[in-house]
């Protein structure tokens, strides 16, 4: 299981942009390396979905039988 979050002081905004990058490296390193992300939100979720397409058909499947109508969440694959 892997989950972290990178900080900067808010008075800094020019480092955010530079630690942004370095959260999307490091996650893409560490998901090629195996690590697993169990609960992908924010900018995880489309990195782990293309990395395990039927992880992502199996969300799909129970998501449309959770919510045949559609309602919840439009257009997003989770909760």
């Amino acid at each position: 299981h892997c989950e972290f979050d990178l900080h900067a002081e808010p008075q800094r905004r020019a480092e955010d942009k530079k630690i942004k990058e370095l959260w999307r490296a490091a996650s893409a390193a560490l998901m090629d390396a195996g690590a697993l992300f169990d609960r992908p939100y924010g900018e995880w979720a489309p990195m782990v979905y293309e990395r395990a397409p039927e992880y992502a058909a199996k969300l799909r499947q129970i998501k449309k039988e959770m919510d045949p109508q559609g309602i919840l969440n439009p257009g997003k694959l989770c909760f």
